[in-house]
């Protein structure tokens, strides 16, 4: 209270001997940024993402609305859905059944239920969690980073998981379809214990389920690990 009595008589003075200084220099201080308002995307959405210079968090909205949270964000609609730009790292929540597109970012860590995936990071993990995904294709790869990647990966779907500098894992969930060809070209490959390594190139191939998807998992440059029974 005292503190705030001296500030005020402070300000008095100041404007009896400088009408309106302080009182225009109070006002002039920078305001905190304002959010994004969240925004409806519709049924089985794309959401968009282009962070050109930050990480991106991807959770599961829990009320069907895109929300978007970060210094330097703005959310607006496009034709199919909702698009989100940054310059900084942001958190992203996006209705279940979306088809993400991250377009650039510095990392990515996405949790839940999609209908689809398109991530690029061009300098930065991946880490995907939590995923079920049938039908659909879904695509993770990192210029400079580790991809690791966990969930059920159902029938009829092209999956492909790459890096050019970094290691791989994948998980794959009870349930899951799919026919495996995991390769490097320095690194080893291993898939539920059984591995395979090289003097620089190494490959190997499985198959979970009837191996009705296609599961392509690539690194230039670092070792491979995969099991089909949804251990990390």
């Amino acid at each position: 209270m005292l503190l705030a009595a001296e500030l005020v008589l402070a300000g008095m003075i100041v404007e009896a001997l400088h009408p309106s200084a302080f009182w225009a220099g109070w006002q002039s201080r920078p305001a905190f940024p304002a959010m994004p308002q969240p925004l409806f995307a519709g049924i089985s959405p794309t959401v968009e993402i282009d962070d050109s210079d930050g990480s991106v968090s991807v959770v599961a909205s829990a009320d069907g609305n895109v929300h978007a949270s970060g210094s330097g964000s703005s959310i607006s609609h496009i034709a199919n859905g909702v698009r989100v730009t940054s310059d900084s790292h942001i958190e992203v929540a996006v209705p279940r059944g979306t088809h993400l597109v991250i377009e650039h970012c510095d990392g990515a860590t996405i949790t839940g239920a999609l209908s689809g995936l398109d991530v690029q990071s061009d300098d930065g993990s991946i880490v995907a969690s939590g995923l079920d995904l049938r039908g659909v294709n879904a695509t993770l790869h990192s210029d400079s980073g580790s991809v690791t990647v966990s969930g059920r990966f159902g029938p009829g779907g092209n999956y492909d998981f790459s890096s050019d500098d970094g290691s791989i894992t994948v998980a794959l969930a009870s349930g899951s379809d799919a026919a495996i060809d995991a390769s490097t070209n320095d690194g080893n490959v291993e898939i539920d214990g059984q591995s395979a390594s090289g003097d620089d190139a190494a490959s190997l191939t499985a198959r979970a389920g009837s191996g009705s998807s296609e599961m392509r998992v690539h690194a230039q440059d670092g070792s491979i690990r995969i099991t089909t029974n949804g251990a990390m």
